[in-house]
């Protein structure tokens, strides 16, 4: 998943939360800031397609989520 958000200090940590919520372990996470504005790309696996909508809805309810896609 690619998560754009406000770069602000704790939304990986919320974000993060997410997903030890929904049960899904990150396997790996690149993020990158500019102009106040975060690019952040998840790879983990899920076993179906409705764990990865929850997933997404869950990220997209962060406050300071602006988009969550899957890549």
């Amino acid at each position: 998943l690619r998560v754009t958000t406000n770069d602000k200090p704790g939304i990986l940590s919320k974000i993060s939360n997410v997903f030890t919520e929904q049960g899904v372990n990150i396997v790996e996470a690149n993020c990158r800031s500019t102009d106040g504005r975060a690019s952040n790309v998840f790879q983990f696996t899920v076993g179906d397609l409705d764990k990865l909508k929850a997933l997404m809805r869950g990220i997209s309810k962060v406050d300071g989520v602006h988009e969550v896609e899957r890549v």
